[in-house]
């Protein structure tokens, strides 16, 4: 039973929708057009109480045929499963639903059919008849799967894109609060303080900075995907401000070769991933923070950060990771990989290459 389950989920990820109602109404429906069309005259002559003789035969037929035909459907739409191949698909559905037919078709004239008729006594029916309607129910069958999966699709895509909308939003707002929240302005506005007359070249430099990183988010408001040497720039304007508070006690170390500065990941990904580690972790003389961002072996953007978790650590939402993570899904279709250890917290992100997936 759990086999038939786990396949039936794993036909519906392929085909956008559960098809399992399909086939309990379908199958018998399909089964008394075939007998009503193929012995039409016959249940005239005899009754429809004859229609029980007839009607077990094609029940079995159909049952066999669907499941085929379903298989092959299946099959057709992982290979080619984007809207824009549907008429490839659907050519090579049919060009394989004709052959299978005559092969099947051939196996059950010599095998199952011939005790089916031992069995009810039922005529053979006219072989050109039956194959040119069973077709033309295929080709109707056929037409219903792909008008659902089209419909399906579409308000699966529809709900993404709400819902990247929704997360996009997030994004800004996770964003501009870690920005402007209480704590982030008055310890900004803190160091400033003690900056403007220490070195007024310095607390110069912060302030452009300040303004540099409010002005990024709000340029890429708009964008679900930005290239990778942007959000690089991005962070060192925000390691600035960071290390402006913690001094030597944030260490920063970013190993990114420029072949994959052009790749592209989501908006803000790296601050977020940043603020998570700087407020969820110890920073001081004795146990520094280091962060460390570069591209493993896969070809995958890792932010690493040595675990040193705070003692009395301020409560997560887990809005941050999570909304990486949703538009990743929404965008991509990849998902983002998290390792932890008792010694580090690892978040690894995919790099999109952006011609190479058009």
């Amino acid at each position: 039973m759990q086999i038939i389950v786990k396949m039936f989920k794993r036909s519906r990820s392929v085909m956008g929708f559960d098809d399992r109602w399909m086939l309990l109404l379908g199958i018998p429906l399909v089964s008394a057009i075939v007998v009503g069309l193929v012995f039409g005259d016959v249940l005239a002559e005899k009754g429809i109480g004859s229609l029980i003789y007839y009607y077990p035969g094609s029940l079995i037929n159909t049952t066999i045929f669907w499941f085929i035909f379903r298989f092959l459907m299946l099959r057709c739409m992982q290979r080619w499963p984007r809207q824009e191949q549907i008429v490839q698909r659907v050519m090579i559905q049919i060009g394989l639903v004709l052959l299978t037919y005559v092969v099947v078709k051939w196996i059950l004239k010599y095998t199952l059919n011939p005790l089916i008729q031992d069995m009810t006594g039922v005529e053979k029916p006219h072989s050109v008849k039956e194959t040119l309607i069973v077709l033309l129910l295929i080709f109707l069958i056929t037409t219903v799967y792909e008008a659902i999966r089209f419909y399906s699709l579409l308000q699966r895509s529809q709900t993404e894109r709400a819902q990247l909308a929704k997360d996009n939003m997030q994004s800004q707002l996770e964003g501009l609060k870690n920005q402007v929240n209480p704590h982030f302005l008055f310890n900004s506005l803190n160091t400033l303080a003690h900056l403007i007359p220490e070195n007024t070249l310095r607390a110069e430099a912060f302030v452009k900075r300040i303004s540099e990183v409010y002005r990024y988010i709000l340029e890429i408001r708009d964008e679900p995907l930005i290239p990778l040497e942007d959000e690089l720039e991005f962070l060192q304007s925000y390691i600035h401000l960071i290390k402006e508070r913690f001094g030597d006690n944030f260490q920063v170390e970013i190993k990114v070769a420029e072949v994959y500065r052009k790749y592209h990941i989501i908006p803000l990904a790296l601050q977020i991933l940043f603020e998570n580690a700087i407020k969820h972790n110890e920073i001081s003389t004795r146990h520094p923070l280091c962060i460390e961002v570069g591209v493993d072996e896969a070809g995958q953007l890792f932010v690493k950060n040595n675990l040193q978790r705070k003692k009395q650590e301020e409560s997560s939402t887990g809005i941050g990771l999570k909304n990486i993570e949703n538009r990743y899904r929404i965008i991509t279709g990849k998902p983002v990989d998290v390792l932890v250890s008792t010694t580090s917290f690892v978040v690894f992100l995919p790099l999109i290459d952006i011609v190479s997936e058009r």
